[in-house]
């Protein structure tokens, strides 16, 4: 997996970076997973970039491995699920509110819409959501080069808190992974 942090070809954004810290920060885990990174990884996590740079995957892809080897993988889901409430309590939260009253405020509503709403702090990952059912489905990501089960925790936090959004209860599973990581398999229940 370590080459594949070479290959990546997607990027978060400062946006994302500040979002990463402020969560990290509220999860108590912010100076233990600066710790572990880099120097170059630890001051993008003191001194995030403007919200609209750009910053290369391979640094989310750092991050997320020094929290999983701090807090487990549980520690990267929590980290998605209290991202997410940052971020559409934030600069996200008009969007998500049109949405939801576009197009309903339902599970499915919101994550077929993932990519759009992901659209302004993640370049190069695809997003598709297939219902599979009244109130089930799976939320597909692909990436273009391997990326270990950490990053999809992330999304998988993402999932709770749309989840908690609609104000509903569910399930969201452990991600399948295929494509030797490339691609990961999100199912949801509500």
């Amino acid at each position: 997996m370590e080459g594949a942090a070479r290959e990546l070809r997607t990027e978060g954004s400062g946006l994302l970076v500040r979002n990463y810290r402020a969560a990290l920060d509220g999860l108590g885990l912010l100076a233990a997973v600066r710790a572990r990174v880099s120097p170059a990884a630890a001051r993008l996590l003191t001194e995030p970039p403007p919200f609209m740079a750009w910053v290369p995957e391979r640094w989310f892809f750092e991050v997320l491995l020094a929290l999983e080897a701090q807090a487990g993988r549980e520690g990267c889901r929590q980290l998605g699920l209290h991202g997410a409430r940052l971020m559409t309590g934030g600069v996200m939260a008009p969007l998500v509110r049109t949405s939801a009253a576009v197009f309903g405020p339902t599970p499915s509503a919101l994550l077929s819409r993932m990519g759009t709403l992901c659209l302004m702090i993640v370049r190069g990952v695809t997003f598709a959501f297939v219902q599979d059912g009244h109130r089930k489905g799976t939320l597909t990501l692909r990436y273009p080069a391997p990326v270990p089960s950490a990053f999809y925790a992330g999304y998988e936090g993402a999932c709770l808190h749309v989840l908690e959004l609609c104000r509903t209860t569910g399930e969201v599973a452990t991600v399948r992974l295929a494509e030797e990581g490339r691609t990961g398999h999100i199912d949801v229940r509500w």
